[in-house]
């Protein structure tokens, strides 16, 4: 800079600002840009000093007025060229993916910079496979390093994404070949292999032989193998699967089968027992803390039991003999009295209960609902439900999660019901009440039906009474009812053959640990046992073990 030379720091950007007026204006504008019906005035040298695209198109002879642009919306468009003039755009969601694609039409590098860097600060598993899909794209080498690990280290999460089923065989290798995947549950993997085959059945098929070594069937449950796996269609096309098949089912007839096994909670001797329903004997299990076990709930799901109170969370893998109960994340909302909670689809959901509004409150109903998503060991929110309610059945069926009965704001016992739908995130009423409302009962969920078994249905009156659902028709049937009056209480499903499993008999809570067994072929309850050497039971839940 010279003694004499003015520098104005500010002139290049005023200069901009002033084109951008000119342009809105529609003033020395000498070229319109034409987008899907839409045209947007600009000026031919600054488009051409901004974008090689532009330049190499405006330095031909022919001088076009109107230039068309297509393969893409006009308001991407719109961005670029606003870029252009001002050096903002604006990145999100919805169009990082047709804006990173037009910038690499028009040659803009930077927006495409601002494309990747929103990907890579705001990586998750809607995101991940398809920033994954741009950086390969575009050549981004950082982009995709970081898309790859976060689909390594959340498959059981990208496989519920469209963009997954889109993967090409070697990729979805790249996933499943990972050593990070090799504890995620057999049937997170199963999915994995079976949805994206499924998608493209005709053209993917073939793959399936290939695809096996990441099916582990000796780690399925007898039911999940029996019922799943066996009415698979594609098992049965190719020989090798047919013989994995045959060879793991004589297997597993040449076994010792898992005995059905009631685990009793018990606070006043701050112990588990475990009780093989069939030889009628009882064994101590490994223990909890002592405090966890007043008014907890207890719930299975694959190879765990779940153990829930206020909002802690404590599971222990049955698979194993050595074992020890782990503690899991929290929930995020603490929850008074005993936790209602169930199953559905390799998640464990926890709806409604009773909560402080605001500390030092009473406990109120609540209508608030998460979900435990086991790979990330998170707690994720869903949708309130439409009526708040505590002491209530939840329970998984088919394709939705049921909510039914309970008590509501003013402590009335509900004979209503919602269905949850994970794919829409959303509560529906269903317009189908039970035949009387129940609180405290509980229920099981067994080939299409809903069984709901006693509870309270007025002040202080217990009954004995059990009636199913049936989603698909949306009606109720009232069956047998059982020995004695239960609330409060545990029922499973063996062999056709219903369970229930202790309970109060009366409005003082008296606990009675009997167990009475209906037979699901002749519609009869019979006494099964009556347990000793259990103090107080909080819980029960039976698995096979």
């Amino acid at each position: 800079m010279t003694e004499n030379e003015i520098r104005v720091i500010r002139h290049a950007s005023a200069t901009l600002q002033s084109l951008n007026r000119c342009r809105k204006e529609g003033l020395l504008c000498d070229v319109t840009i034409l987008v899907g019906g839409e045209t947007y005035l600009a000026h031919r040298y600054v488009l051409a000093v901004s974008s090689e695209y532009f330049r190499n198109l405006f330095s031909e002879d022919k001088k076009e007025e109107v230039v068309e642009i297509t393969d893409t919306r006009p308001e991407i468009i719109r961005q670029c060229i606003e870029y252009i003039y001002t050096g903002v755009t604006d990145v999100n969601d919805e169009d990082v993916k047709p804006l990173w694609e037009a910038c690499a039409k028009l040659q803009l590098p930077d927006i495409a910079d601002q494309c990747a860097e929103y990907l890579l600060t705001s990586m998750d598993g809607p995101r991940c496979l398809m920033a994954r899909n741009l950086a390969i794209k575009f050549d981004h080498e950082r982009l995709k390093k970081a898309a790859d690990e976060y689909g390594l280290d959340h498959l059981e999460e990208i496989i519920q994404y469209d963009e997954y089923l889109e993967l090409d065989r070697v990729d979805l290798s790249f996933f499943m070949d990972s050593p990070r995947n090799e504890n995620l549950p057999a049937t997170v993997l199963y999915d994995a292999v079976i949805k994206w085959i499924n998608h493209d059945f005709k053209d993917r098929s073939g793959e399936f032989p290939y695809l096996l070594k990441y099916i582990k069937l000796n780690q399925f449950s007898n039911k999940f193998f029996l019922h799943t796996i066996r009415n698979e269609p594609i098992f049965s096309i190719f020989d090798e699967s047919r013989r994995l098949i045959e060879r793991e089912l004589f297997s597993r007839l040449s076994k010792t089968e898992l005995s059905p096994t009631i685990v009793f909670f018990d606070s006043a001797h701050a112990c588990l027992k475990a009780y093989n329903i069939e030889t009628k004997r009882k064994c101590r299990m490994r223990p909890l803390d002592p405090d966890i076990y007043e008014n907890c709930a207890a719930i299975c799901m694959e190879e765990y039991i779940y153990v829930l109170k206020g909002d802690v969370v404590h599971r222990l893998n049955t698979t194993s003999r050595i074992s020890k109960w782990v503690k899991v994340a929290n929930m995020p909302h603490e929850r008074h009295g005993q936790i209602k909670c169930g199953v559905l689809d390799h998640y464990l959901y926890v709806v409604g209960g009773r909560m402080n509004i605001k500390d030092g409150t009473v406990p109120v109903a609540s209508c608030h609902g998460e979900y435990y998503h086991s790979s990330k060991n998170a707690w994720i929110a869903m949708r309130d439900m439409k009526t708040p309610r505590y002491s209530h059945v939840v329970i998984g069926c088919g394709e939705f999660l049921y909510c039914i009965g309970g008590r509501g704001f003013d402590d009335a016992i509900l004979d209503t019901m919602e269905k949850f739908e994970p794919n829409m995130g959303v509560w529906k009423c269903e317009n189908h009440p039970m035949n009387r409302p129940r609180a405290d009962a509980t229920a099981v969920s067994h080939c299409g039906r809903i069984y709901v078994l006693g509870g309270e249905i007025s002040l202080g009156k217990i009954t004995n009474s059990v009636e199913y659902y049936v989603p698909l028709v949306g009606t109720w049937t009232i069956i047998a009812r059982m020995v004695s009056s239960r609330s409060r209480f545990d029922a499973a499903i063996f062999n056709d053959k219903l369970f229930a499993v202790g309970g109060s008999r009366d409005e003082s809570n008296a606990e009675m640990i009997s167990v009475e067994m209906m037979n699901l072929d002749n519609n009869t309850w019979t006494l099964h046992d009556n347990v000793g050497g259990i103090g107080k039971l909080e819980a029960a839940i039976v698995k096979a073990l």
